[in-house]
């Protein structure tokens, strides 16, 4: 069986390291020789530079060498560069099933990554989306940790996890392949706010009310777009993943979150190397929630932050302490 995961950023490879566990070969393909080399010589990434990474992985940049004839074909990327990640794979020999790993709308469409895949490579290829709620570097160390795997094919999830699951990482099946996508999208501007709450430091009563309000609009948006809600409070990637993302300080859009509401510019800290994918998701969800006519206060408020040169806090505070009496 042949495996390969596009994407050697910190969670690629933590996939590639925990597949490793169940197999003697799974292929890691990246762009960038110098890592590639240092996984293959020194086990070692410096995405995750205090992890040894497991001998069974083969990194390559060789997107044709990982593609063809691949089995299962993991997706790991950021969501705003799948589709010229699709694009270049379209005429290679894609036999397999795709796992996407990625979290986010596409800016010009507001396609989920799931969707890109299929308007490229087409719809009837056959998917699965692995959403979380994971820390590339705890999957990594084995934390104990589990992931939901989202199919319309239960037997395809069972594939999956039957060389994905180990003793510290435990796979959860979800039906709902466009929902649970969408979980994550949410959860990552949900987790924006959260970080500006707390670096306000207005109490983290209202930190956890903000998250509340997430759940809301999210659940508010999948109804009435026709993806399914009712799992929301009990998916790994639904509960589960608004929380890891809101609460934790690892986490790249709660730490976006933080440094606006400390004082940064946030076109600054958009502009750096790091992918905020919460940020880049969510024009997409406001046009979404206006699309479809319906109220989601937190989510706009998100919007106009990030696409302000500056804040003023005291404002902010009021804005947001207001914000919970619109959810009444």
């Amino acid at each position: 069986m042949k495996i390969s995961i596009l994407g050697a950023g910190s969670w690629g490879t933590a996939i590639a390291n925990t597949v490793a566990q169940n197999t003697s070969r799974v292929i890691l393909c990246g762009r960038k020789d110098h890592i590639i080399d240092s996984i293959n010589n020194d086990r070692v990434s410096e995405y995750l530079p205090s992890i040894e990474l497991s001998k069974n992985i083969v990194a390559t940049t060789d997107l044709a060498y990982a593609v063809n004839d691949t089995d299962f074909l993991f997706i790991a990327i950021p969501s705003g560069a799948i589709r010229e990640l699709c694009m270049n794979i379209k005429n290679l020999a894609i036999k397999g099933a795709i796992v996407v790993c990625s979290k986010g709308m596409e800016k010009t469409t507001n396609l989920l990554p799931g969707e890109i895949v299929a308007d490229v490579l087409g719809k009837d290829i056959e998917q699965a989306a692995l959403c979380g709620p994971n820390l590339a570097l705890e999957v990594a160390s084995f934390v104990p940790s589990t992931t939901t795997v989202a199919s319309k094919n239960k037997e395809l999830f069972q594939k999956i996890a039957s060389f994905m699951n180990t003793t510290t990482f435990s796979c959860y099946f979800s039906p709902h392949l466009k929902s649970t996508q969408f979980y994550g999208v949410a959860k990552n501007v949900t987790a924006i706010a959260c970080g500006l709450v707390s670096a306000l430091e207005i109490g983290f009563n209202t930190v956890s009310s903000v998250v509340n309000c997430g759940i809301i609009d999210t659940i508010n948006l999948c109804k009435a777009n026709s993806m399914i809600s009712d799992d929301f409070s009990i998916a790994p990637a639904g509960i589960g993943d608004m929380y890891l993302a809101c609460a934790s300080k690892k986490s790249r859009n709660y730490w976006l979150g933080n440094m606006i509401g400390s004082g940064s510019n946030p076109a600054e800290l958009l502009n750096s190397s790091v992918v905020y994918e919460g940020a880049n998701s969510v024009k997409s969800v406001v046009e979404l929630s206006k699309k479809l006519n319906i109220n989601t206060p937190l989510f706009d408020i998100v919007y106009r932050i990030i696409n302000s040169n500056s804040i003023d806090k005291d404002s902010l505070k009021a804005e947001f302490i207001s914000l919970l009496s619109k959810y009444n």
